[in-house]
């Protein structure tokens, strides 16, 4: 039996629910063990260590996400890589965050301007934490092809394979329960629904949506835009700050009726929200490489919207969605248009992200991960992994 010891962030938010679905569908698999250590914030997380040496596992896999795992100079990153390099056990690395270097920078400059010495540092702190990272790992596995181009050009990581986030089964939602759910956020029967979905992070672009609104309602007065209005663990701070300037700028442009901004929506409410909704956008920065919200809304078969970003780099253009430049507010509101008149383009969307999910299944992910497990525990055999599963 294959014993997997997999460390993952110990809060709510996109890596902790791809890797809640991940488990759960490797577990159905035969001969296969795994264990979870969560891994919470704080400077000193040396438990994690503590767990790796107690636990008994063939592998050592890690869900890494540079401002959740390295966070301090990675000090407990670097002790757990160290320990598994040094007693030789096998480790695969998830990277869910992989940016162009320049991209990196772009943010740090942001974030450290004020102070150069801590700019520097930052900078090369993120290129040689990826490096080690690869380093230490037998295996790197990245969720979007994209990731793993600019780990090859950029980082010159030869080490890692892509697979795909991975999509369950949606659940069914019955007519009473969405009735009673959309009157309970004010949305009337015969009004229309934009769903802006996740947590609330200035990188995700809700403004866009929002600023296209006044042009869009002229000739879609019966539509209300619904902001889920959850704050990160992660960082609430940044979330509370870009709610609130959501909301002035909503009232500034004489929305309120129209924009809702909802409370937390519990797991179990969300095949609800979005069943409720007829077009779910995702406006996001060019520079964001993944979107585990995207995951969770496509099983629905609603018509997307995305930014021309590589997080959607699996999706086709005219195909599964349509991707507008979001810094246009004329050409977000036609294509929501386009979606809400058109049901022949619609309709084909929703055809098509069926037969994408079906591809992309959780099923098959899992099948992946097991080829990756198998072939890393038996590579003294011989066996070698393909570039991309």
């Amino acid at each position: 039996m294959l014993n997997i010891l997999m460390i993952t962030p110990n809060i709510r938010c996109g890596i902790d629910i791809y890797t809640e679905n991940l488990v759960r569908e490797l577990k159905k698999k035969a001969k296969i063990s795994i264990n979870s250590v969560p891994l919470k914030p704080g400077f000193f997380r040396f438990y994690v260590l503590g767990d790796i040496i107690k636990k008994k596992s063939d592998i050592v896999h890690i869900q890494h996400e540079i401002m959740t795992f390295d966070r301090f100079l990675g000090l407990t990153a670097i002790l757990i890589f160290l320990y598994t390099f040094l007693t030789r056990r096998k480790t695969i690395t998830t990277f869910h965050t992989v940016k162009s270097i320049a991209n990196f920078e772009t943010e740090i400059a942001s974030q450290y301007r004020k102070n150069r010495f801590l700019m520097f540092l930052a900078k090369h702190f993120i290129k040689y934490s990826f490096t080690l990272v690869s380093f230490f790992s037998d295996q790197i596995i990245v969720l979007t092809k994209n990731a793993r181009d600019v780990l090859e050009k950029e980082y010159e990581i030869r080490n890692a394979v892509y697979i795909p986030h991975g999509f369950f089964n949606p659940t069914k939602v019955n007519e009473k329960e969405l009735y009673k759910f959309r009157a309970s956020l004010g949305i009337g029967p015969n009004d229309k629904v934009i769903l802006l979905f996740g947590f609330a992070y200035e990188f995700k672009g809700y403004h866009h949506v929002i600023k296209s609104l006044p042009s869009f309602l002229k000739n879609h007065p019966e539509t209300k835009l619904v902001i889920t209005g959850s704050v990160s663990q992660t960082d609430p701070k940044q979330c509370e700050n870009y709610l609130s300037i959501l909301k002035k700028m909503a009232k500034s442009l004489n929305l309120e009726h129209n924009v809702i901004f909802t409370n937390y929506i519990p797991d179990e409410e969300v095949p609800t929200l979005i069943t409720s909704s007829d077009v779910v956008i995702f406006p996001y920065d060019p520079t964001q490489s993944a979107s585990g919200t995207v995951s969770t809304v496509l099983p629905y078969k609603k018509p997307i919207i995305v930014s021309n970003t590589p997080a959607f780099d699996f999706l086709e253009n005219g195909v599964d969605c349509i991707k507008v430049n979001v810094k246009e507010e004329k050409e977000l509101a036609s294509s929501i248009g386009l979606l809400f008149d058109n049901p022949v383009v619609s309709n084909r969307l929703r055809k098509n992200i069926e037969r994408k999910v079906r591809d992309m299944s959780i099923e098959n992910v899992a099948e992946e991960h097991m080829h990756i497990y198998k072939c890393l525990v038996h590579r003294g055999l011989g066996q070698k992994l393909d570039k991309d599963l």
